[in-house]
């Protein structure tokens, strides 16, 4: 039986360990999955949603960090072009990744609950349950507005104003993973967020600036 080894290891499922068959008298080298290679090796299975947590300021995206408890829920007025202008950091990392950001915010930006009156033009449901809304002012600037999913959010300190400002989404546009291009004016509230700060057409980068997570949605 050629191979026999080799076949049975892949029908189980594993790859990336080398080991050697005979095949009528001839040798081969074969790959065995990384699963056996760990298990031979006895080190840990790694943990990607670890890391992923680790590097994605998650406590401050749903608002369950220390800090968010004493933001204010009387929001002050801001704009879209404003909110662009903000000042981010120079040591936050481009992918959030910095350690000392995970759990710390960037005052004032990040200590103020912002009320902007902007378009919603898109809005979707993303891989992480955030329900997702990209929000333009007409003068060619535009950010986004994060809402996560409550269910994930148990120790918010703003659980309340998400689970209702979710709602409010839910019932007006029934978010799928498939983008829904729209057009509604609407007055947003929610906690000032520096997220991902990328390079987009060859320009500078943006601060990252949005709303997330977002605490309340009026429809205009």
């Amino acid at each position: 039986m050629k191979n026999w080894l080799v076949a049975a290891l892949a029908v189980a499922g594993v790859s990336g360990v080398v080991v050697s068959t005979v095949d009528c008298g001839k040798s081969e080298s074969h790959r065995l999955p990384d699963p056996i290679d760990r298990a031979i090796s006895m080190s840990p299975t790694p943990q990607p949603n670890d890391a992923f947590k680790k590097a994605s300021r998650v406590a401050i995206k749903h608002a369950a960090d220390k800090q968010s408890a004493s933001i204010s829920l009387s929001p002050k007025p801001t704009t879209i072009e404003a909110m662009l202008k903000a000042v981010r950091p120079d040591d936050l990392a481009g992918d959030i990744s910095t350690e000392a950001y995970q759990f710390k915010r960037v005052a004032p930006f990040e200590t103020t609950n912002w009320q902007v009156s902007a378009n919603v033009t898109e809005v979707v449901l993303r891989s992480d349950g955030d329900y997702y809304l990209v929000i333009e002012d007409g003068k060619g600037h535009r950010s986004v507005v994060e809402v996560p999913d409550p269910k994930l959010c148990a120790d918010s300190t703003k659980l309340k104003e998400i689970t209702s400002a979710r709602k409010a989404i839910e019932a007006k546009f029934h978010p799928t993973a498939q983008p829904k291009k729209v057009n509604v004016k609407a007055r947003v509230t929610g906690l000032g967020f520096f997220g991902m700060a990328r390079s987009r057409d060859g320009k500078k980068p943006g601060n990252g600036a949005r709303i997330m997570p977002g605490l309340k949605v009026e429809w205009l």
